[in-house]
């Protein structure tokens, strides 16, 4: 065979080849994926951890033939986790960006598979965080445990508690840290129930044994740690009471008003009522813990439920557009001081020269008063080094000048916990509203006495803001014996039930 003949020889065997392999050995025509990208790379992470981070992935597929269809899966905690699939080959989609559930950084995978779910190609695409410097906030720490902690079982080392916590604007690598500790030492007892290795999200609930203290009270820690530096950033103790018995007690109702309270009140009243108050009204007077959108405002909103409380659905009914009114006389930071100074009056309404009370009662002419002044008083006290007697003065003025215009007062004590000005004088104010009422015969709310055995004596991590449910609904169905929120809306409709029917 000559040179020529080979050479047509050889290239019948390449054409044969050619059709028996199809199109699959000819470059370019196998399924591929050209491009997988995002319009950025680097994203949020508070924005991820909390759900609403998202990019606009887009891609380009090619060669696409038959069964042959497209996935997209996000790398989440430890898998590859579906987000959709039977995408079209070129298409821009905006996506949610998925939390990894580790430290580590958003990772997604498109890839093509054929009809019976084989890979055919596969490409990545990994996002970063932006570098901010955000400076973590804890806005819940609490243990919600009823009644304190029992002696005998914590003694036995057979004790744990049920901890929830939620913190916001955080970065990828700052983790909560939990930890049971003494106090004033900050020691570590006991297993923590998280670490540094093992990522936790900003709000959960988990379990931590307690171990053995010398004392009345379980110290619990909650720092926000960089896991590079192990710096802390933030931290929060919360505590609780360790008693000889515990249990689930029912919270006891409201006491009746006595016949010196109840004479008092109704002389406050019908003098208001001779002046033009509006009998169904009451307005606010205090800090953030009833200012604006916090306490009562569920009455409004109907966010609540009664339980065994269904009678108290009347007075709900007769003081509702009170419950979540705005009132000049209660703002964040409102102290007795500033109740009844002008420089405090910033409600648009208020006249020049005129008082945040003077203002509010102007406006609202209410028959009842709901007073929760002295959280921020201890404040002041401590920075202008002011005796006690001045809150005492300033309150008695209050008093003066609310029964003077008609208006019912209704006093209530305050909680703080042990991280807020926990040297006495929380009680030393506390013991001179209680005289006050006592003297004045007004009726009174003692929270603080109600809440001593309440996680963290009733208060947040802050140590000064009524302690609060999750998901802030209120609810008479034993949140009541845990949150002195709730309890404290209780008490308000308990004892707007008292004087209301004192004065009919």
């Amino acid at each position: 065979m000559n040179r020529r003949s080979t050479r047509w020889l050889s290239l019948m065997l390449l054409a044969a080849a050619l059709l028996i392999f199809g199109v699959t050995a000819i470059p370019g025509t196998q399924p591929s994926i050209e491009f997988y990208t995002a319009d950025r790379l680097a994203v949020d992470y508070p924005g991820v951890e909390a759900g609403i981070e998202a990019v606009t992935m887009s891609w380009k597929a090619v060669n696409l033939s038959g069964d042959d269809f497209m996935r997209m899966e996000a790398w989440v905690g430890g898998r590859w986790v579906l987000i959709g699939e039977h995408f079209a080959p070129e298409k821009s989609d905006r996506i949610v960006v998925s939390h990894p559930l580790t430290f580590a950084h958003p990772l997604y995978r498109l890839t093509i598979l054929n009809g019976r779910g084989e890979m055919i190609a596969e490409r990545r695409l990994e996002l970063s965080y932006a570098e901010t410097g955000t400076t973590p906030q804890i806005v819940q720490f609490i243990a919600p445990v009823r009644g304190g902690v029992n002696k005998t079982a914590l003694n036995q080392g057979a004790f744990s508690v049920p901890v929830l916590w939620h913190i916001e604007n955080r970065n990828y690598n700052q983790q909560p840290v939990i930890e049971q500790v003494t106090m004033p030492a900050g020691e570590v007892i006991g297993t923590p129930l998280s670490e540094l290795q093992t990522w936790q999200p900003r709000q959960g609930e988990g379990h931590i044994r307690l171990a053995p203290v010398e004392g009345e009270t379980v110290f619990l820690r909650l720092r926000v740690v960089d896991t590079g530096s192990q710096q802390t950033l933030i931290e929060s103790l919360i505590t609780l009471p360790v008693v000889e018995q515990s249990g689930d007690e029912a919270v006891r109702p409201l006491p009746p008003l006595d016949a010196a309270t109840r004479d008092r009140v109704r002389a406050i009243y019908a003098a208001g009522r001779a002046q033009g108050n509006t009998p169904q009204r009451f307005m606010k007077i205090g800090d953030s813990n009833i200012a604006a959108d916090s306490a009562l405002c569920n009455f409004g909103w109907n966010n609540y439920d009664l339980g065994e409380y269904e009678y108290l659905q009347p007075t709900i009914d007769r003081f509702k557009d009170s419950f979540c009114a705005a009132s000049a006389a209660a703002g964040r930071s409102f102290s007795a001081a500033a109740v009844l100074d002008p420089t405090w009056a910033t409600d648009t309404n208020c006249l020049p020269n005129e008082t945040p009370l003077a203002c509010g009662i102007r406006q609202q002419r209410p028959a009842f008063a709901v007073l929760y002044v002295g959280v921020q008083d201890l404040e002041r006290l401590a920075w202008s080094h002011l005796l006690p007697a001045s809150y005492r003065d300033n309150l008695r003025q209050i008093l003066a000048m609310l029964m003077d215009k008609g208006i019912v007062p209704i006093l209530s004590t305050f909680p703080t916990g042990y991280t807020f000005h926990n040297d006495g004088s929380a009680d030393t104010l506390n013991a001179m509203i209680v005289q006050l009422a006592a003297e004045e015969h007004l009726p009174l709310i003692n929270l603080r006495a109600s809440t001593v055995r309440y996680p963290n004596r009733g208060t947040d991590a802050d140590g000064f803001h009524m302690s609060t449910p999750p998901g802030g609904k209120t609810s008479f169905t034993g949140n009541e014996g845990l949150y002195a929120r709730t309890l404290y809306e209780l008490r308000v409709l308990e004892m707007l039930h008292a004087v209301d029917a004192a004065v009919r």
